[in-house]
């Protein structure tokens, strides 16, 4: 299903509007990054041609990394364009690898209506395979069939207090270290959790198996 027909006009206008006001194409030393590495969970369950569409959902997904607009600060705005309207973002994580002691804390600043996010304790979640995240973010919502939550055409800006001698620079480094799959447990990576791949089960179906995990793979300008 084609995006452009999935969201409509007006919310990509509104997207827009809210990404400059927010200011990150503009931020210096800014860079964007898909999440088209799925890491584990349901992933479409057996049949090849819904789990190849369920995996491939998060080169529909981009973070878009600059500086904040706190001193000190960084700032990762998650955006999901994924052709599904019912796909929910539930989760984003940060898993710093080495480079301990390159955030202090994380918070949420921004949101797109009907979007709410709380700083949670980290935790090791079996659809972030091989991730151990010191950061964690919980989106709201309330299923697949309600309004609310991180769905397509909506976005969450996280700010991220970096720590002490650490600069933007250093950031971009260890996101990029990360996406190598073989070493890329040694930089940093943002992983998202995303329920509802295929749209949800239908009434009375406790699930088809099209929730999963999602880690950041590539520098893009697609974003």
């Amino acid at each position: 299903m084609p995006i452009s027909k999935t969201v409509p006009l007006k919310i990509w206008r509104a997207l827009g509007a809210l990404a400059l006001t927010l200011g990150f194409a503009a931020a210096a030393n800014a860079q964007a990054y898909s999440f088209d590495r799925f890491l584990s969970g349901g992933g479409g369950g057996q049949d090849p041609q819904k789990k190849q569409l369920a995996v491939g959902m998060g080169s529909h997904i981009c973070v878009n990394v600059g500086l904040g607009t706190q001193a000190n600060t960084v700032r990762f705005i998650i955006v999901s364009k994924i052709p599904q309207p019912r796909a929910r973002i539930n989760t984003v994580a940060f898993d710093v690898g080495r480079h301990a002691g390159l955030f202090s804390s994380i918070a949420v600043t921004m949101a797109s209506p009907g979007v709410k996010g709380n700083v949670a304790p980290p935790q090791v979640h079996p659809f972030l395979r091989g991730m151990t995240p010191e950061f964690w973010v919980d989106v709201l919502h309330k299923g697949h069939m309600k309004p609310d939550g991180l769905s397509p055409g909506r976005l969450i800006a996280i700010s991220a207090t970096l720590g002490a001698g650490k600069t933007i620079t250093d950031v971009l480094s260890a996101l990029n270290e990360g996406l190598n799959p073989t070493t890329g447990a040694n930089g940093l990576r943002v992983g998202v959790i995303v329920l509802y791949l295929l749209g949800g089960p239908p009434p009375g179906v406790a699930t088809i198996q099209d929730d999963g995990g999602f880690v950041t793979a590539a520098s893009t300008p697609a974003c």
